[in-house]
Formats: structure tokens, C-alpha cells, sequence
């Protein structure tokens, strides 16, 4: 009995979705927004950097990294110098 009552929350704390304390939405899509304006000869090139950015969102909308906004800032700076 006491061990159905202990395992109760823990099974409440695992199944609740982890979220991390940057604003992984709001970073996605500021990265978009330029990467959309910004003009990408290649297309594999272009597809790259859209799968990067889905990556660096997952983790963070998993709870994995803490700030999405360098990550993306530093990807920013790669699609700049690929122009």
C-alpha cells in the first residue's frame, strides 16, 4: 500500500512534460523570420539550416537546453557567411 502511495507522484512527475525556462517558440520563429528574408543560393544549404533550427527547438522544447537564443544566434551567424 505505501509503495502504490510513493509511486503515484513520482509517476505524475514523469509523465508531465518537461519545459525549459527559455522561450523556445518565440526564438524559432525570430530565426525564421530571417533566415526567410535572407537570399540562399543552394537549396540542400537552405533545407540544412531549416533542419538545424527544428533540432535546436526539439531540444529545447524537451527541456534540454536553457538558452535556445545563443544557439540560434549562432546559426544565424553560419547563414550570414554562407550568402
Amino acid at each position: 500500500m505505501i509503495r502504490t502511495l510513493l509511486s503515484i507522484p513520482l509517476l505524475a512527475l514523469t509523465a508531465m512534460p518537461l519545459s525549459s525556462e527559455g522561450d523556445c517558440d518565440r526564438a524559432y520563429v525570430l530565426f525564421m523570420d530571417s533566415v526567410g528574408s535572407a537570399p540562399v543560393a543552394d537549396g540542400k544549404r537552405l533545407a540544412d539550416f531549416h533542419r538545424r533550427a527544428l533540432r535546436i527547438f526539439y531540444a529545447c522544447d524537451s527541456g534540454h537546453m536553457q538558452k535556445p537564443e545563443i544557439v540560434f544566434q549562432q546559426l544565424q551567424e553560419e547563414v550570414g557567411r554562407s550568402l
